[in-house]
């Protein structure tokens, strides 16, 4: 079995080479994931709290390497001078298809935000308010208001005198499908999403402070050649669906404070709301469609990182998180169930959520990473439809393991390094695959990330 384990780690070595101290979103995978990405300090924090990218000059990266996962991310940071730090990103990333959070999650940011509101990505429409939508999709171009791509990220970050620092980050994401021609079948159809943050940052005595505010703005129109229902004549792109408002506000703050025989206590809250609101413009006068969507996630929690030996990482956390959401939908006058509002509201609480992360220099150019985290959640779900409301609770308990390696080659003055999450099941299947004795190949890596800074 020995020879077997060292196998793995031969093979795995062969693939390249991560820091012990800092590395990428891959590394905070390996190590628990999901709150780990604001509590362990790396260069991923950026896409949180921007005042951070000041620390992190003159790198580029790959992040999330994986064919099918889409989340992935690339940048290039470069010091404009030592105080101050300029980064651009471009990306795989859809607001309709994030590889991370859940159907909770309210308004996070562009790169790290979960299922964040994407331009009409959870609006209902009436009549489909018990369950809501993925936005309005049109049957030409497939275009839907659920799908807006990252077109481009832009990050900047500067040192206020010796203990201050201030960054800012903006993101671009949109589509569009049009059909041209002929007359007579016309689309156009568009979705615009602006996301911004502005972050600030306090050296203190004992440790750190970071803190961010970030805002969501929205908008989806969709023109379609038809009949115009108000007027009952055919008309040329006449609106039909529209995002008629769309917000999103997120409120991050972390500190890091010293603690106790080398440990350090990083306490941290993160608030995300969410609204948007959807309407038909293509009905008759006096008749209304529209739905909405509020969401409200708030996490509060706290790690306590240990360093028992020189380059061992131990790094236990518990918090609690409260989330809901509200989707409506309303029928008007010419509607079937004249004035009657759909309405479906989701809550969970958890209760707490604890996890723990550990990273191991094994060697000089190789860590060794593994982590878990779980949930205990208390969800409520209450569904109003046609006037009859129905209510169900439910507890539940949610269990990740994660583990993975990382690799670093110094380059001259400079580093290249390599982040590897690893499915736990390849310490069971990776040995038999190594030595022919199994057919399993499942499980090796499930993404990476490569990094190179100087």
């Amino acid at each position: 079995m020995k020879q077997r384990l060292l196998g793995v780690f031969l093979c795995l070595g062969l693939v390249g080479a991560s820091a012990p101290g800092h590395a990428t979103q891959s590394r905070i995978n390996a190590m628990g994931g999901h709150h780990k990405a604001i509590t362990i300090d790396d260069e991923v924090n950026i896409f949180t709290l921007p005042s951070l990218l000041v620390r992190y000059g003159n790198l580029t990266y790959i992040d999330n390497i994986n064919e099918g996962f889409g989340n992935t991310v690339f940048g290039f940071h470069y010091s404009l001078t030592e105080d101050m730090v300029l980064a651009i990103y471009g990306g795989r990333i859809n607001a309709g298809t994030r590889g991370t959070g859940d159907g909770f999650d309210a308004a996070g940011n562009a790169i790290t935000g979960s299922s964040a509101v994407g331009a009409g990505a959870q609006a209902s429409q009436a009549e489909l308010a018990g369950g809501g939508t993925t936005g309005v999709t049109s049957p030409v171009t497939g275009q839907s208001a659920a799908n807006v791509d990252y077109k481009i990220g832009l990050l900047y970050a500067l040192n206020l005198g010796a203990t201050a620092r201030l960054g800012l980050m903006v993101n671009i994401l949109g589509d569009d499908g049009d059909v041209e021609q002929p007359t007579g079948a016309r689309v156009d159809q568009g979705a615009l999403l602006i996301d911004l943050a502005l972050g600030f940052g306090l050296d203190l005595s004992g440790g750190d402070l970071d803190m961010s505010v970030g805002f969501e703005i929205g908008a989806f129109g969709d023109e379609r050649d038809g009949i115009n229902n108000r007027s009952g004549q055919p008309d040329v792109l006449v609106e039909n669906f529209a995002v008629d408002r769309h917000f999103g506000f997120r409120l991050e703050a972390r500190g890091s404070f010293d603690f106790f025989d080398q440990s350090h206590i990083v306490p941290f809250v993160r608030l995300h709301t969410g609204s948007q609101e959807v309407s038909n413009k293509n009905l008759p006068l006096g008749t209304v469609q529209s739905g909405s969507w509020k969401a409200f996630d708030l996490t509060v929690g706290s790690d306590i990182v240990f360093q028992p030996f020189e380059n061992v990482f131990v790094a236990p956390g518990i918090g609690l998180r409260f989330a809901q959401q509200t989707l409506e939908g309303s029928a008007g006058a010419a509607q079937s169930r004249a004035n009657v509002v759909d309405r479906d509201l989701d809550r969970r609480i958890s209760l707490p959520f604890y996890s723990i992360g550990v990273d191991v220099q094994l060697l000089k150019w190789l860590d060794f990473r593994f982590g878990a985290w779980q949930s205990v959640d208390f969800n409520r779900a209450s569904e109003t439809r046609g006037g009859t409301t129905t209510e169900k609770r439910s507890s539940d308990v949610v269990t990740e393991i994660k583990t993975g390696l990382g690799f670093n080659l110094p380059v001259a003055e400079s580093t290249l390094s390599l982040d590897i999450d690893v499915n736990p099941l390849y310490w069971v299947n990776g040995p038999d695959f190594l030595t022919g004795a199994g057919n399993s190949t499942d499980g090796f890596g499930v993404s990476g990330a490569i990094k190179y800074d100087w």
